[in-house]
């Protein structure tokens, strides 16, 4: 069973991904804690775990989503992608995250 759990948690996290884009941060915290769960490498280190931490921050759960985000941040500076459609989200992902750190470090 663990096979299959490895084996869908990258379509769960994009699951995960599409339903924050529309708005639906609770389904999509749902679905990438999901696909966490299931095989954390997935998520973590990614721009899953990002989308997870800006769902999170959606929901009004911003001390557990700092510590994503922040890291989310830290890792897309230092490891950008070179296919230009992954780039792109990544931008999106990054500005968003970047709009929120200023939020919440302003005075």
């Amino acid at each position: 069973m663990k096979w299959l759990k490895e084996s869908l948690s990258p379509a769960t996290a994009t699951n995960g991904m599409m339903k924050y884009w529309k708005g639906n941060f609770q389904k999509s915290h749902e679905l990438l804690s999901k696909a966490k769960r299931w095989c954390p490498e997935v998520v973590e280190n990614s721009i899953f775990e990002g989308y997870l931490g800006l769902s999170l921050y959606r929901l009004g759960k911003v001390d557990e989503a700092m510590p994503l985000l922040l890291s989310t941040n830290r890792y897309l500076k230092e490891n950008p992608s070179p296919k230009a459609s992954v780039a792109e989200i990544e931008s999106q992902v990054l500005e968003e995250i970047k709009e929120i750190l200023g939020k919440e470090n302003a005075p």
